[in-house]
């Protein structure tokens, strides 16, 4: 138990610190792309995408138990829900883990978001009983299928997972080389001369070029380049998909707030309700995981990052995005 709490404790550290030092955040990826064609974050979400498929895939190669390889058996409510969500990431200016390392560098813009987040968590777990049961668990099962872990052998796996990496190495190529769109002919072009020269690209005019400081403290305390990152971030995800599961921050974000709830209500409450007991604490009761201890040292890593790259300092929000931060916090959490 002692090596599963350290080991919780060293990964979520390095989510931190790998976060905060690459800027790294799913919401500014996609926006600035499409806004303001800025690759820089995509890069290394795409790296990260990269590393976790390679990393799951020896896993499951490797052997490990057939029970991390799964999907929820209710699809409509995760369709609604991703929606929502993703809505209220653009609003809030920040996805889930990029609120947290943004929240740890002082800025109180996503102590704002993460406080409206807790009222949509509590909001849907008030109104889970009545309004969402009867259709949350409804399989989205438009023909019949199989899951593709079974269907594939453990010895071709390393088949699928090229063929995964292709794909992603491709389109990570087309963006790379400047296309602001994915076209068929761009992907064809990716995908015909897949190349890991490209992992490591120059993220153009914005990019934080990790060559130019003259000396290792200098690199240290600037700006990461954030496809290293990303890689490095998908790397710290496959282990920890290999010693435990899935990855994720709103699981154990929501489970802090139960247990907030239970401290106040009770834990017997709690255990009793559908959504607390039956959705949120459903695998381990009302108590403390790995994954919320390792949510802490997250903020605790990127907290630290920010201090040793001098960049914590308290930061006001601006008046006039109050009303996006209230709302975008609580389609985040809704």
């Amino acid at each position: 138990m002692m090596f599963e709490l350290v080991f919780s404790i060293l990964i979520g550290l390095g989510f931190g610190i790998f976060l905060q030092k690459g800027r790294f955040c799913f919401t500014s990826a996609f926006r600035d792309f499409f806004a303001y064609k800025d690759t820089r974050v995509l890069k290394g979400v795409l790296a990260g995408i990269l590393t976790m498929a390679g990393g799951v895939s020896l896993a499951y190669y490797l052997g490990a138990p057939a029970d991390r390889f799964w999907l929820p058996s209710f699809g409509v409510s995760s369709v609604i829900g991703g929606f929502v969500f993703g809505g209220g990431m653009v609003l809030a200016g920040g996805c889930a883990s990029g609120t947290l390392y943004r929240a740890a560098q002082g800025y109180l813009h996503f102590w704002l978001v993460l406080g409206f987040t807790v009222v949509g968590y509590l909001s849907f777990a008030a109104l889970f009983e009545p309004v969402f049961l009867p259709f949350y668990f409804e399989p989205l099962q438009v023909f019949s299928g199989a899951s593709a872990f079974l269907l594939v052998p453990r010895t071709l796996a390393p088949l699928v997972a090229g063929g995964a990496i292709v794909a992603v190495v491709a389109a990570y190529r087309a963006i790379i080389l400047g296309v602001r769109s994915l076209i068929p002919a761009a992907l064809i072009g990716g995908i015909s001369a897949p190349s890991f020269h490209y992992l490591l690209p120059e993220a153009g005019q914005h990019a934080v070029d990790v060559r130019r400081p003259k000396n290792i403290y200098s690199i240290m305390k600037g700006g990461w380049n954030t496809t290293i990152c990303g890689v490095a971030l998908g790397l710290l995800a496959s282990i920890w998909f290999v010693l435990w599961n899935t990855w994720s921050v709103t699981g154990p974000e929501v489970r802090w707030v139960g247990l907030a709830l239970s401290s106040v209500l009770g834990s017997a409450y709690v255990e009793s309700q559908p959504y607390w007991g039956g959705v949120v604490f459903a695998a381990h009761g009302v108590t403390i995981s790995l994954d919320m201890v390792m949510l802490v040292a997250l903020v605790v890593g990127a907290f630290l990052a920010s201090l040793w790259s001098s960049e914590f300092r308290i930061r006001k929000p601006v008046r006039k995005r109050l009303p996006t931060i209230v709302i975008g916090g609580l389609l985040m959490g809704f």
